[in-house]
């Protein structure tokens, strides 16, 4: 089941990191001098800079560079929770496996920027800690998320891998059983299988293929013990067994 809390979690993610990757600006006081123009002591209102207070922060440099990158990170990862809570299992499971890994990536990328932050003196080890025990809860439920979607997400393909194995089968026999010339007919039992095969190669992802394959096969061969079961043993003219 899906974590619903996720999404508040990383929203806060975000919120945190936008006020952490906050360029510090230097500050300025004003102050009143005395300068000289045309030989006389003039009363002037200047501005002074304020004594960095030494507390870590990120500088300027790291605008467009690591702030802009963890800024982000934290972004997306919020967007990732949110189209995969939007994702129609059903027919989207891929696509919400595929938004979930998506997160645990960036949360775990996200995580060594902290550390790196940190190992540069831009961030204290307090901030570092929090910032990082705000990421976990996120890839916690994230991980949790796709373990769970992915037990269901193999019976759906089974499923689906069963239902276009019967239409295969429907089809072959239709064709061997039409009459009149067929593009397939003459075809063996066992080549019509390796059709099948490539079929399925045609309408499913790469990293299920060597699994329908060997459902195909299985299935083949308990077809081919049943056929040859009835041919060794043929029914008695009284129906009885």
């Amino acid at each position: 089941m899906p974590n619903y809390d996720i999404i508040p979690l990383a929203t806060n993610l975000l919120d945190y990191t936008i006020q952490r990757v906050k360029v510090k600006e230097p500050q300025y006081t004003k102050v009143k001098a005395y300068v000289m123009e045309n030989g006389q002591m003039v009363e002037k209102e200047l501005f002074e800079k304020i004594k960095d207070d030494g507390k870590p922060h990120f500088p300027k440099s790291q605008t467009f560079h690591m702030c802009a990158d963890m800024q982000r990170m934290a972004s997306a990862i919020l967007q990732k929770c949110n189209s995969a809570d939007g994702r129609y299992f059903e027919t989207e499971y891929e696509e919400r496996l595929k938004d979930l890994d998506e997160v645990i990536v960036l949360c775990d990328t996200l995580n060594q920027y902290i550390n790196l932050s940190y190992k540069r003196k831009y961030i204290s080890g307090d901030q570092c800690h929090y910032w990082a025990e705000l990421v976990r809860p996120v890839r916690q439920k994230a991980f949790n998320w796709k373990r769970n979607d992915s037990n269901r997400a193999a019976a759906l393909r089974e499923a689906k891998a069963n239902q276009e194995l019967a239409k295969m089968g429907q089809m072959a026999q239709q064709i061997a059983e039409a009459p009149g010339p067929q593009p397939l007919k003459g075809y063996t039992s066992r080549e019509l299988l390796y059709l099948g095969m490539t079929y399925f190669s045609t309408v499913l992802p790469e990293h299920e293929q060597h699994q329908q394959r060997r459902l195909l096969e299985h299935q083949w061969q308990c077809q081919q013990q049943q056929l040859h079961q009835h041919q060794r043993v043929p029914p008695r003219s009284d129906g009885k067994a």
